[in-house]
């Protein structure tokens, strides 16, 4: 089973050792990273790092809501929970897409609830289930940042690892993906449009966030440009 991948953002030590205590006691297998405040949380923040954010409200420097308002200009989907002793930014929440708030002083049984959900959450995460040396594979969508046909070889570029490599040709899995997310950008690749940083027309490429390429076949380029700006059109639709 996979660990539930936690972030706690709380800038008050006890309330960091109350929230420890509760996590340890955990009967879902989890990890979690303790930030001091919201600057340090944003200045190492990536797409899918995590799977919940325990976000304290109120803090010395840029507040909690503030802070969740620029980590949703990088991920839309994760699961965010407000720690806080009012709902007071219940509507600020609501535009922001956080899924739950937890009141002070934390319970046992809130927390390990919330927990119970995110894990069932995780577990239903669309996937890429593939075969490799006779063996189902689930890989989820979301992280996958794009695939490339290298003769019989398919690689598959994930976003938190190596490439995963299997004998398949990408007209085999297309009919997978969502054609709302990934394009079909050229005979040898599909792109997963969450990851693409801009297009470079000059070089004909899909330029990722991790500063790879993904090229574009030339008759493309125009559909590739407006997939790219639908979907960015989609997500700022998704945030209110």
């Amino acid at each position: 089973m996979q660990k539930i991948k936690i972030a706690i953002c709380e800038d008050d030590k006890k309330q960091q050792a109350k929230i420890r205590a509760i996590l340890d006691k955990s009967h879902i297998p989890l990890t979690y990273t303790i930030f001091d405040c919201g600057e340090d949380i944003l200045e190492s923040y990536t797409i899918d790092k995590y799977d919940l954010l325990l976000m304290d409200i109120y803090m010395v420097g840029i507040t909690g809501v503030d802070t969740v308002r620029k980590i949703r200009t990088i991920d839309q989907d994760v699961f965010i929970a407000f720690i806080t002793t009012s709902p007071d930014h219940a509507l600020e929440g609501y535009h922001l897409n956080v899924n739950k708030y937890l009141l002070k002083p934390l319970k046992k049984q809130d927390v390990f609830a919330l927990l119970e959900f995110v894990q069932i959450q995780k577990q239903n995460i669309p996937q890429l289930i593939i075969k490799i040396n006779g063996k189902d594979v689930s890989l989820p969508f979301a992280d996958i940042m794009y695939l490339e046909q290298n003769a019989n070889s398919l690689f598959i570029f994930l976003n938190n690892g190596a490439p995963v490599r299997a004998r398949y040709k990408l007209d085999e899995l297309e009919s997978q993906f969502d054609p709302k997310v990934f394009f079909r950008s050229h005979t040898s690749f599909i792109v997963n449009l969450t990851w693409v940083k801009r297009i470079n027309r000059e070089m004909m490429v899909f330029e990722m966030k991790n500063g790879s390429r993904a090229y574009i076949r030339r008759t493309d380029m125009g559909k590739a440009k407006k997939a790219f700006h639908a979907y960015g059109i989609s997500k700022q639709i998704a945030m209110g």
